[in-house]
This record gives structure tokens, sequence and C-alpha cells, in this order.
């Protein structure tokens, strides 16, 4: 094997792996900011100010506060994001103590994720609130977790990676974050759409110009060769006639001769 085909069989082997990588990479970047514009968009929709934003099923919040900062593994941290399970009318009076759940906090008018350490019961016996306090906070909270507040369970995970990128991007009070991952990727993602849209119109107007080109030559050579075929069988007809009048000149010359030689 010569130095020219180790060359080539290297450039090969090297643009398959950069066609490869292009590849993953395109996968894992386009999966990426599916995920962050789902995140965006559910809560940017989210309903009100007592709703939590949900994907599938699975609530998320984006931690804000330091109040359930510990050494424990469900202990989470601010910036972090956490998964919570939303709860219907049945499981809200069946949770226990220890669980922690996202309740909108009527003193602090927002939605607030602490411990249950105590539960509050009717004469009846039957559940009306829940007592809630932050693993990190000296005292419980000052008012308790009504039924009708309470919104989820927490299910112990938790991401301080995802809690920065979506904390990011719906940052209402400073929107460059939704601009640079959403907006900006989405009009890059129209003009490349675009830009391929254009250039394949493009490759297949030249193809069908090529095309046509190789349709028109194929065209003129065949006639071409049509009319060498029609002037070789001109030729030869000619030829044939020569020839015959040429055989007939003869005969006729030798008749002639015999009729002189008679006489």
């Amino acid at each position: 094997m010569d130095n020219n085909q180790v060359k080539l069989n290297e450039n090969t082997s090297k643009q398959k792996v950069m066609k490869i990588v292009n590849i993953v990479f395109n996968v894992f970047f386009y999966a990426f900011i599916a995920v962050v514009l789902l995140f965006a968009i559910s809560t940017i929709t989210k309903k009100d100010h007592k709703s939590i934003p949900n994907l599938f099923g699975k609530g998320y919040l984006v931690v804000l506060s330091d109040s359930m900062e510990g050494d424990k593994e469900e202990n989470f941290f601010v910036g972090e994001l956490i998964l919570v399970t939303l709860l219907d009318e049945d499981e809200k009076d069946d949770l226990k103590e220890n669980d922690i759940i996202s309740f909108y906090d009527v003193n602090i008018k927002r939605i607030n994720t602490h411990r249950i350490i105590g539960i509050v019961k009717d004469e009846n016996g039957n559940v009306i609130a829940y007592q809630t306090k932050g693993d990190n906070a000296p005292d419980a909270d000052l008012v308790n977790a009504s039924l009708d507040n309470v919104i989820a369970k927490y299910t112990g995970t938790h991401s301080m990676f995802w809690g920065k990128v979506i904390g990011f991007i719906t940052d209402a009070e400073n929107p460059i974050g939704f601009i640079l991952c959403i907006v900006l990727p989405s009009l890059l993602f129209l003009v490349y759409t675009v830009v391929m849209f254009i250039k394949s119109l493009m490759a297949i107007n030249m193809q069908k110009a090529s095309n046509e080109k190789e349709n028109i030559i194929a065209e003129y050579e065949a006639k071409k060769a049509e009319e060498e075929r029609q002037k070789a069988e001109t030729a030869a007809k000619l030829a044939e006639m020569e020839a015959r009048i040429a055989e007939l000149t003869a005969q006729k010359e030798q008749e002639s001769k015999k009729e002189n030689s008679e006489e």
C-alpha cells in the first residue's frame, strides 16, 4: 500500500469520526434544548401562584431559601431544583410525620416546602392541617398548612445543575436567560432550517438543470448518430447504384464488342 492510499484511508477514518461526533453533539444539544424548553414553557404557563409547574405528572420547584439545608440525604440547598409528586384530594389527608410537602404558605404568600412535624385533626379525628418546619429553621412555621393549601410531596430528588439552569431561564426579573437559552437557539434553528431548505432547493434545481443538460446532450448525440446512420445508408445505396451502373455499363460494352466481332 503506497503513501497516497494510507493518507486516503486516514482521511476517510477522520471524516467518519467527525461525522459520528457531530451526530452525537447534535443529539445532546437538541435534547438539552428540548428539555429546557419544556421546563420553561411549563413554568411560564402555570395556572396561578398556588400552582406547581409539572412535566409528565412530576412537579418541580427551584429552592429560594436555606430553610431545608442540612446533612440528610433529602435536604436541599438554595438554587437546587427539587422534584415533587402532585397530590390529589384523597392523598392530601394520608400524609405522615417526617414527610416533606410543598404547600402554599399563607404567611409568606408563596409555595414553601417543609417537613411535617405534626398532624392537626378535628374532633372527629379527620386531618385538617399539618404543622410544618424547615430542617434548618429554629421554629415551626407560623401558620399550619391546611389541606386546601397542600399541593405535593417531595420525592427526595434534587439537582443543583438543573436548578441553576431553570432558575436562570425562568427569572422574571432578568429575562436574559430566557432570551439566550430559548429565544436565541429557536431563532438560530429557524435560520438554519431556512438555509438548509434553500440549499436543498438549489441542489434540486441544479440537479434538474444537470439532468436537462444531459438529456439535451443525449438527444443531440442520438440525433447525430441517426444522421450518421442515414448518411451511411445513403452512401451504401449510392455505392450499390454505382456498382450496378458499372456492371450494366460493362455488360453493354461486352455486347457491343460481340456485335462488332460478328459483323
